[in-house]
């Protein structure tokens, strides 16, 4: 999954500058195989969250050791999902599948702002904290329902008259999380070391709801009622000289999802990351290097799970990025 992402910033004074970043926040897909066996395919099939924001900044330097910014963040995403729908034969008893549907929003728009303030006690201390506020972003699309043969004509034309056939038009919504974080760095000799506390507002996020206009008896509210939480971060920089500088850094992520709402579609859990990086300076060129590993803990549904689908999920991740920067 590509995560492109873009920065410029502009110097206008010796107290006041810009900057614009560009980045994906938030992104998500999760992919099932075996879509025709799958025991979980009724609940989630396939879950894809695209998001890209556009934040334009401005800060000013309040006094040599302090300054402040604020900027406006705009969101556009959209979301995809695919499941299964069952039906009980009611010749053989037997669940079976009698269609898919797939839902597609088209690109929406939310709108947020953030703050952020620097201080420099000492030469070598520094403080930061930033808050960026929740976006919500609603969501207009269509779910398509195919239909899948059971064999039988009748029962065919049975589910043909329940379910819709093509195309219907749909309305979601996700409210993202509002996001606080404080943070302390100190510089000695070649060496800095650093540490965050971040926090999630993720109690935004407590349902998810699929609202049909032209067909309100398939309206479905899937509750999720997540709860805010800390992250933990840790980083360590050694700089060689100024052309080469190498990090490492640890974070502890709590989940924000109750066990009721560990699925297939959702499937989180409490994770270690664990990342390490390099920069490399000529003339007016920089290059970033880094990779990130996540463990995610096991975690169990605890025979809560709202569709009753429970289980244990195991789950881990690799990423990479480079990063090329021109100074001028």
């Amino acid at each position: 999954i590509p995560l492109p992402a873009l920065y410029y910033s502009q110097q206008f004074s010796d107290r006041l500058s810009f900057g614009l970043g560009v980045n994906t926040p938030y992104g998500l897909k999760t992919q099932w195989a075996e879509p025709d066996t799958y025991s979980g395919r009724y609940i989630s099939l396939m879950a894809d969250l695209k998001s890209v924001s556009i934040n334009p900044v401005v800060a000013y330097k309040v006094e040599d050791r302090l300054a402040l910014g604020v900027g406006v963040d705009v969101r556009f995403s959209k979301v995809t999902l695919a499941r299964r729908v069952p039906l009980v034969n009611p010749f053989s008893l037997k669940v079976i599948d009698v269609a898919q549907v797939d839902l597609t929003s088209d690109w929406n728009t939310g709108i947020g702002f953030n703050l952020g303030v620097l201080a420099k006690p000492t030469e070598k201390l520094s403080v930061g904290a930033s808050y960026r506020h929740k976006v919500k972003v609603d969501y207009a699309g269509t779910a398509t329902f195919s239909s899948i043969s059971s064999g039988d004509a009748t029962l065919d034309g049975l589910v043909k008259q329940t379910l819709p056939q093509g195309a219907e038009s749909l309305q979601t919504g996700i409210e993202f999380p509002g996001i606080a974080t404080v943070g302390v760095a100190y510089a000695f000799d070649d060496w800095t070391v650093e540490a965050d506390l971040v926090w999630f507002q993720w109690s935004t996020f407590d349902r998810l709801q699929l609202l049909f206009a032209n067909r309100p008896d398939l309206d479905e509210t899937i509750p999720q009622a997540y709860t805010n939480v800390f992250q933990y971060r840790f980083g360590l920089e050694r700089r060689f000289s100024d052309r080469l500088a190498v990090r490492g850094g640890y974070f502890y992520d709590n989940s924000p999802s109750p066990a009721a709402s560990v699925s297939p579609l959702l499937p989180d859990a409490d994770r270690h990351g664990f990342a390490l990086g390099a920069s490399f300076s000529r003339g007016n060129l920089n290059l970033d290097l880094a990779s990130w590993y996540l463990r995610f803990k096991e975690r169990s549904t605890e025979g809560l799970n709202r569709d009753h689908y429970d289980g244990t999920y195991q789950s881990s991740a690799i990423t990479f990025g480079a990063s090329l920067g021109y100074s001028f």
